[in-house]
């Protein structure tokens, strides 16, 4: 099961940046002293931890498994991370981003009602362009031309410059 860890994520994160770059940064500032280099060791080190955190990430995981082809396994892990409710459960745009790969997911294993189903999902999270632009490549998937043309212009016009996906 995938949870919404974001919460603990962000704690932890701003106390490693206390530890690993802001405290040897003032110490050194404060003792007038290089240390050694400890105060860039620090930003190395925490650039490294966003590196691993941003490879461990599950979004990361389903887009790498999307991009493989993998899309079973893929849709398999949106499922999971979808199901989970209470306290662990994506929510906002996060929620979104599950949606739309668990659409990009039955689309690339050519399940085009469920991808449409899934595209509306989506927008019921969030009726962005983006989400707009992805509903229209649902219907179009599906031979449906003058709603998709209907929902692609609805996404461009939304939009100060023009939706690539909507185009």
């Amino acid at each position: 099961m995938v949870t919404d860890g974001s919460r603990l994520f962000t704690i932890v994160a701003a106390l490693l940046w206390v530890a690993l770059v802001a405290a040897p940064l003032l110490v050194s500032i404060a003792m007038n002293s290089l240390m050694s280099g400890a105060p860039l060791v620090g930003v190395a080190l925490w650039l490294a931890l966003l590196r691993v955190a941003r490879w461990l990430s599950p979004i990361s995981r389903a887009d790498a498994l999307l991009q493989r082809g993998a899309f079973a396994d893929a849709l398999e892990m949106c499922e999971r991370s979808l199901s989970v409710s209470g306290s662990g459960a994506w929510v906002g745009s996060r929620r979104l981003a599950w949606l739309n790969r668990r659409f990009s997911a039955l689309l690339g294993l050519g399940r085009y009602d469920e991808a449409l189903t899934a595209a509306v999902d989506a927008m019921e999270a969030s009726p962005d362009p983006e989400t707009i632009a992805t509903l229209a490549l649902a219907l179009l998937r599906l031979n449906r031309y003058e709603s998709a043309i209907a929902a692609a212009r609805e996404a461009s016009a939304l939009t100060h410059g023009r939706s690539v996906r909507a185009n």
